[in-house]
């Protein structure tokens, strides 16, 4: 589960790949294995060429 954080209001996501289309890159989110990270951080974890948008393994 990821929570994004914005406007002051959190919005739960079971999905990174939503997170990372709706979120600008200085939202903050909480991913439940790392804590409270950017987005920006969380998208260098992502496959490069991933154009499907699937998630790299280690997030």
């Amino acid at each position: 589960m990821f929570i994004l954080m914005r406007n002051g209001e959190r919005t739960k996501f079971e999905d990174l790949t939503d997170v990372l289309r709706i979120a600008q890159a200085d939202d903050p989110v909480y991913v439940a294995t790392r804590g409270w990270m950017s987005v920006g951080d969380l998208r260098w974890n992502m496959m490069a060429g991933s154009a499907n948008g699937q998630p790299s393994g280690d997030v």
